[in-house]
């Protein structure tokens, strides 16, 4: 009879499985530890370059509060913008977007837990973007979008005499200009713009933006200033920033450079870096 072999038992590979899946599990974690996944937070992750110390967050503040439609009618047509109520009375926040396409008072959407830590947030949506109407011809005449913050503060109340709220503009990318120039003033007094407004304006906070100062006989905003930038901002490299901390008073102005950040929008890229460099800055520079 012919002798049969008899075969070895298989073995399962079951628990290299397990092991190798256990590995990758392991990886991950180390990579969260040690880099932060990018966001600044990990053990040997890239310091945040900054004129202020940023103390990382570990998780952003969560909005869980009611948005409120804003019309107003101006001469060109329509403005809209939305409001969230904050958890102060005494300081208004106005957000304007940058000039992308499809750009809207959305854009702040990530960044309202923040906000409404400091007061009553306004995001307006610019002329020609979202529900505000394009002036023809004139979209992205910086003269009119000056006209509609004037046109959205005033709707807000905070121009009437007696509103004794504090201010902070936030503004990106191409709305550097008319946010800035909406407070420029002369050594002789502020313009007419702003001669209500100019006190009131604690802070200025302008996201990846450039800004060109073409008249000089008007001087900067003296309010307490943040610059935020991406360091890897293909859009507009964050050695731009430069110029901008070269126009504003020294004493006054801060920047932030995320080393990690790869985007035009650092604020949206990454919401708990962003938050806390708002959180030390305001709590730093003492702006509200």
């Amino acid at each position: 009879m012919p002798s049969s072999t008899k075969m070895p038992p298989r073995k399962s590979n079951l628990g290299v499985k397990i092991l190798g899946a256990g590995g990758v599990v392991v990886l991950l974690v180390l990579i969260r530890v040690f880099t932060g996944e990018g966001n600044g937070t990990g053990l040997f992750a890239k310091k945040v370059e900054s004129t202020i110390d940023v103390k990382n967050l570990r998780r952003a503040t969560k909005f869980d509060g009611i948005l409120e439609d804003m019309y107003v009618d101006w001469y060109y047509g329509t403005l809209h913008a939305k409001v969230a109520a904050g958890k102060r009375d005494d300081v208004l926040i106005l957000c304007i977007h940058g000039e992308d396409e499809k750009s809207t008072w959305e854009h702040w959407r990530p960044n309202l837990g923040v906000l409404t830590k400091y007061g009553k947030v306004l995001m307006i949506s610019m002329p020609g973007f979202g529900e505000s109407t394009l002036p023809l011809k004139r979209g992205s005449d910086p003269r009119a979008r000056k006209k509609a913050i004037r046109r959205i503060l005033d709707e807000e109340g905070i121009t009437k005499t007696g509103d004794s709220r504090t201010l902070i503009v936030i503004s990106k990318g191409l709305n550097l200009k008319p946010a800035i120039d909406f407070f420029l003033y002369t050594p002789k007094g502020p313009k007419s713009t702003v001669d209500d407004l100019t006190d009131k304006l604690a802070g200025l906070v302008l996201i990846s933006g450039g800004y060109l100062m073409r008249k000089e006989a008007y001087l900067l905003p003296e309010a307490h200033t943040l610059l935020l930038w991406s360091a890897w901002d293909a859009t507009l490299p964050a050695k731009f920033s430069d110029k901008l901390m070269a126009l504003f008073n020294p004493a006054k102005t801060d920047r932030v450079v995320f080393p990690n950040l790869v985007t035009h929008d650092p604020e949206t890229e990454d919401p708990i870096l962003f938050e806390s460099a708002m959180d030390s800055w305001i709590s730093a520079r003492k702006v509200v």
